[in-house]
């Protein structure tokens, strides 16, 4: 149906604690740009997370059929304890803010088979 709401690439984004508990879930329908940081304008605030965490501390962007994570903050983001810059998140993936900041924990709905 024309202008009914698709689901289908929705990103729920996941912050756990260092100890591992769940600070906050947030899922965004596809759109521009979602921004990860300390700024009270960041559309995932972490505010309480001292200052391991950049206030913009990375950019989430949609090309329509992925979701792309672009870390933008000083003390960097880590995969497996290995830095990267960027990467095409996947359902599943898991990301540190810092060395020793928040786990974001990325989830995307299950395609639909036809």
């Amino acid at each position: 149906m024309a202008g009914e709401y698709d689901s289908q690439h929705d990103l729920t984004i996941k912050v756990l604690t260092l100890e591992g508990t769940l600070a906050l879930t947030m899922t965004f329908p596809p759109r521009e740009t979602i921004s990860i940081g300390r700024s009270s304008e960041s559309d995932v605030w972490l505010a309480n997370f001292g200052q391991h965490i950049s206030r913009c501390h990375a950019a989430i962007l949609n090309d329509g059929d992925h979701w792309e994570y672009y870390s933008l903050g000083v003390n960097g983001t880590f995969r497996d304890g290995s830095r990267i810059d960027m990467l095409t998140i996947k359902s599943g993936l898991s990301l540190r803010l810092g060395k020793s900041g928040p786990i974001l924990q990325f989830s995307l709905p299950e395609p639909e088979c036809s």
